[in-house]
């Protein structure tokens, strides 16, 4: 074998171990991404598992509009026979304004009602009608389901 074959070879030898290092480590880096991926989606906690219940538009006056998707989670702590359930619902709210909301829903003695903690953006739901208050103002109000 001549020297320049010789060469050759150790150098084809060396470039063939950084190919399957590479791909080694490859794989290796691959595989693990796969995994996590995986028990990431898995481990969900009850909490971040939303289920719609509804889809909806609602018609106002003055030409507005609401439109919520209801969500429901389950309750994460069981809960005692003497506390009332927290509710864990919650509501994204898209006003014909352009403007949108996500609120949490809150306990409510008659139909559903969805707040910011301060009560600064309030939804009551009742039935197939929704009003809308800001600051303790109505400012979409007598909205009407418009598939009903």
């Amino acid at each position: 074998m001549s020297s320049v074959d010789n060469d050759y070879a150790t150098c084809y030898a060396l470039y063939m171990k950084k190919y399957l290092i590479l791909l080694v480590l490859f794989l290796i880096v691959g595989s693990t991404l796969i995994v996590f991926w995986r028990f990431r989606i898995s481990a969900l906690s009850p909490a971040d598992k939303k289920t719609i219940v509804a889809d909806a538009t609602f018609a106002c006056p003055d030409n507005k509009s609401v439109h919520v998707i209801f969500y429901e989670q389950p309750q994460i702590a069981p809960v005692s026979q003497d506390a009332m359930p927290t509710p864990t619902g919650s509501a994204k709210i898209s006003l014909s304004d352009g403007r949108d909301f996500t609120l949490p829903q809150t306990i409510s003695a008659d139909g559903a009602r969805y707040a910011t903690a301060d009560d600064s953006l309030v939804l009551w739901n009742k039935g197939s009608s929704v009003t809308f208050w800001e600051k303790n103002i109505a400012t979409y109000t007598d909205c009407v389901d418009s598939k009903k």
